[in-house]
């Protein structure tokens, strides 16, 4: 299968399947793996590459080489050595084959009470299930019902993803199994969260302004990251946004705003 035919074929699934058709996509992945295709279109970017030396665009990404996107997912070819050094639940729907090397995979299953929009770190993980993949395997990867641990040994693999489906992407610790912390799982929320922090170490008097807006985000971390942040620029401002967020949707601010006007001094009357 070329990767065009693959492009017209992943796009009419995902059309008529949703983004859960990617966890799915075992078949014309392996079909990929054991085609040439891929290696052939590296040859050719490299060929580009070597002929015209101002070329920019590689396509190249912290995930790989970018072989081909659509509605919704993108289609890499990854090389990473290593382990997770965690269990993390996974933000996306995939599909992994391995062209090269091998990884031993733990699959957690996530307890019933797990919700993908809010830490909690009272959950703890079951034992998981182990498997060890050689090249030509393939393995799905689950976006609502499982977290997963690796160990990958000099491997090469094509990785199908779709885009994010959750808010966060959550850890667990491998010792105790427990949920410890999150990150967010679309970039453009981790730039927010990173300018939010640029804001506040600088400083500046038109900073205040901005990071208020941002205490409104629809994303309830991205609206504690501001609300941080905006306590460095604008003290007061900060103390007028915490009590607003008594009210905020998200149980985790609420609790979280309480605990910090608690600590001021500052409980209004209710």
């Amino acid at each position: 299968m070329a990767l065009e035919h693959f492009t017209q074929v992943m796009d009419a699934r995902v059309s008529r399947g949703g983004l859960k058709s990617i966890a799915h996509a075992n078949d014309i992945v392996r079909d990929l793996i054991s085609n040439g295709a891929v290696e052939r279109y590296v040859l050719e970017r490299l060929r580009t590459v070597a002929v015209h030396a101002d070329f920019e665009d590689l396509g190249w990404s912290r995930r790989g080489l970018q072989l081909a996107r659509g509605s919704g997912w993108s289609l890499h070819l990854s090389a990473f050595d290593g382990s997770s050094g965690g269990i993390y639940t996974h933000a996306q729907f995939g599909c992994m084959g391995l062209a090269r090397g091998r990884i031993h995979l733990t699959s957690y299953a996530l307890p019933t009470t797990f919700r993908h929009d809010e830490l909690d770190k009272s959950l703890r993980l079951a034992n998981g299930e182990c498997t060890t993949m050689e090249r030509g395997d393939v393995f799905a990867l689950d976006a609502e019902r499982h977290a997963y641990q690796f160990s990958a040994e000099k491997v090469v693999c094509i990785l199908l993803l779709s885009s994010p489906t959750a808010e966060l992407r959550q850890r667990f610790d491998p010792i105790t199994k427990c949920a410890d912390m999150s990150s967010a799982a679309r970039s453009q929320d981790t730039e927010l969260i990173s300018m939010a922090k640029t804001l506040g170490r600088l400083k500046g008097s038109s900073a205040s302004e901005t990071l208020h807006l941002l205490t409104s985000h629809p994303r309830h971390f991205v609206r504690w990251a501001a609300i941080q942040n905006l306590a460095r620029v604008d003290a007061q401002a900060a103390r007028e946004r915490l009590r607003e967020m008594l009210d905020d949707p998200s149980a985790p601010i609420r609790a979280a705003a309480t605990k910090t006007l608690a600590g001021m001094g500052q409980w209004p009357a209710r």
